[in-house]
């Protein structure tokens, strides 16, 4: 019994690293073009959280008998909770207007 469980384990966390792959993949080109993404420079480290917010996502998902919903409630809350405003760049800092003169 105990051999059928771990290799049940095991299946589902080569499966969560799968999953993790392809949400790094849907996620990386974003960070060639929003600027709010930060720096390409950081992508080794966003995957190592990605990894983890994977499994985090992938036991919510196997403890509450595979609810989608449950992962989806877990997913927005997190997107609202980490949300800040985006970062401005050079490009778009509003230009400072010219001084008019005051006198003749």
């Amino acid at each position: 019994m105990r051999i059928a469980a771990a290799a049940a384990s095991a299946r589902s966390y080569a499966g969560t690293l799968v999953l993790a792959a392809l949400w790094a993949g849907w996620h990386a080109p974003l960070f060639f073009i929003l600027a709010s993404y930060g720096s390409p420079l950081i992508l080794p480290g966003f995957f190592i959280g990605l990894t983890a917010g994977a499994l985090v996502l992938s036991s919510l998902y196997n403890g509450t008998g595979a609810s989608i919903l449950a992962v989806a409630v877990w997913h927005a809350s997190y997107n609202l909770s980490a949300g800040r405003p985006p970062r401005r760049t050079a490009s778009s800092r509003p230009s400072p207007r010219p001084r008019q003169s005051s006198g003749p």
